[in-house]
């Protein structure tokens, strides 16, 4: 049996699918970090810092020259830590991968 996960339902990985919470003029300034190399792709990494003293939300991301998002940090301080990274990235797919099983 599969589900499908509501994409507005908090859980562990609720910052990965749910909707922004902040507008742009919420967010604030949004810095250019370093650059890495993930899943063996250069990628150009972001990262902004919002909110009061004690509950500080702090969120990174890091992009490929061709927009794949490879890395993702969301951390609201003193709670929630979500951390995703690429371990492999394939810029083919078969049509396999499509067939949705039967049962």
């Amino acid at each position: 049996m599969s589900a499908c996960v509501d994409a507005e339902r908090d859980g562990p990985f609720g910052s990965l699918v749910d909707p922004p919470a902040l507008s742009i003029d919420e967010i604030g300034t949004v810095t250019a970090g370093a650059e890495r190399t993930i899943a063996g792709i250069r990628s150009e990494c972001f990262g902004v810092e919002v909110g009061p003293a004690g509950a500080i939300h702090t969120v990174g991301w890091c992009y490929s020259p061709d927009g794949l998002l490879l890395f993702l940090s969301d951390t609201v301080e003193g709670g929630r830590v979500v951390t995703a990274e690429a371990t492999e990235v394939s810029r083919g797919v078969a049509e396999g991968d499509f067939v949705v099983p039967s049962g």
